[in-house]
């Protein structure tokens, strides 16, 4: 095979790839929706790192299943003569409505203890579902450059809701009203700097999620796809050069999230992708979460403590 023809066959695939992705896309918009433990919005992105929205799980499931702790444990894909060390646990204690109290999160290097930080959350948290934060131990790491970032609440206006980042002093900016989202209107009623973030819609359901500069140029563009309903997340893609990402969230005939497909792109051209599926216990919540990349992946396993309740 010459490279003429080499290069029409790569072509050939990668189209048939796409297409076959729009094709899910668009099938997935006419399914039912069904209510799912995580917001797959939100989780298993960094989304997980602004510790001051704690809106990464649906509440509702969450209190209807008497759920009081899950506890998140994360390992590497190994051989089966390997004994697995954890990479990062997560332990999440909830109140008995589904409200979030605190998580504590480790993480770990050759079995020892890297990291370890504690987040805990107010009662009473806002329509955005945002909280005031203490942090009972790691404050380093929300300190500059840090894995986790805290915001505070600075005002709410008619148009914009608005919070400052506790290290930076950097703006985040919720537009919730649908009319007031055009460039020329955004930048008239925020006046947003190159370092401010701005989100379209809500922090449990938004549409975009950007940067600006020169005025009404977009960077660091978030898009977030939704079934017709608006109730299903199909699709969250970004760009960070040279490279494209693309995450596709999998759903069955039914509507119930079964995982999810990371894409990556280049130049418009595909270049691999990570495949995660959730595997349910019998009270169908996520008891593991296994994903598949080519030379390796990992794998989470997800326990549940329960308040007692009757039926459960």
């Amino acid at each position: 095979m010459n490279f003429r023809h080499s290069i029409l066959l790569l072509s050939v695939l990668i189209l048939t790839a796409c297409n076959a992705e729009k094709k899910r896309e668009a099938h997935q918009t006419i399914k039912p929706s069904q209510d799912f433990i995580f917001n797959m919005e939100l989780m298993f992105s960094d989304s997980e790192q602004n510790a001051s929205f704690p809106v990464w799980f649906n509440d509702t499931i969450v209190k209807k299943s008497g759920i009081k702790t899950i506890a998140r444990n994360i390992y590497p894909l190994v051989s089966e003569d390997e004994t697995p060390m954890p990479k990062e646990s997560r332990l999440y204690d909830f109140d008995e409505e589904g409200g979030l109290l605190s998580v504590r999160i480790k993480k770990f290097y050759e079995n020892m203890i890297v990291q370890d930080i504690t987040f805990k959350y107010s009662n009473i948290k806002d329509d955005m579902g945002y909280s005031e934060v203490e942090i009972l131990n790691g404050e380093q790491q929300i300190e500059g450059e840090g894995d986790y970032t805290i915001h505070v609440k600075e005002k709410y206006l008619k148009k914009a809701l608005v919070y400052s980042n506790l290290n930076t002093g950097n703006y985040l900016f919720y537009m919730l009203d649908k009319k007031n989202w055009g460039a020329l209107t955004v930048d008239s009623i925020l006046n947003p700097t190159s370092d401010d973030v701005i989100v379209l819609g809500s922090a449990r359901k938004p549409q975009k999620k950007y940067q600006v500069y020169n005025t009404v140029s977009e960077t660091n563009v978030v898009d977030f796809v939704y079934n017709n309903s608006g109730e299903m997340i199909n699709s969250i893609s970004f760009e960070k050069y040279p490279f494209y990402y693309r995450r596709f969230i999998n759903y069955s005939d039914k509507g119930f999230c079964i995982g999810f497909i990371d894409s990556t792109f280049s130049a418009n051209q595909y270049l691999n992708r990570i495949e995660s599926s959730f595997q349910m216990n019998k009270k169908q919540l996520p008891e593991k979460l296994v994903q598949k990349k080519p030379g390796g992946g990992s794998y989470e396993i997800f326990e549940y403590e329960y308040y007692e309740i009757e039926g459960y």
